[in-house]
């Protein structure tokens, strides 16, 4: 659950309102992370699902190599 901070929109104290704003950013800073942290995952998990999925044929697309030699020897 994401905490909210307490904030007094009629507060005129300059250094509350900086202090909001330290902290406003810093929860912004954090949620940022936690998206990357996410995006990273969510790509690495779709990266290993096309792996999965289409390896064994590309494989199968890649051209001969002669030094393999004839398969019927």
């Amino acid at each position: 659950m994401k905490k909210t901070p307490n904030i007094n929109p009629e507060s005129q104290d300059v250094a509350e309102l900086q202090a909001m704003v330290k902290e406003l950013l810093a929860l912004q800073k954090h949620s940022e992370s936690q998206w990357k942290q996410e995006r990273q995952s969510l790509l690495e998990q779709l990266k290993l699902a096309f792996d999965r999925q289409f390896a064994k044929r590309s494989e199968a697309l890649k051209p001969y190599d002669e030094s393999q030699g004839d398969l019927f020897n």
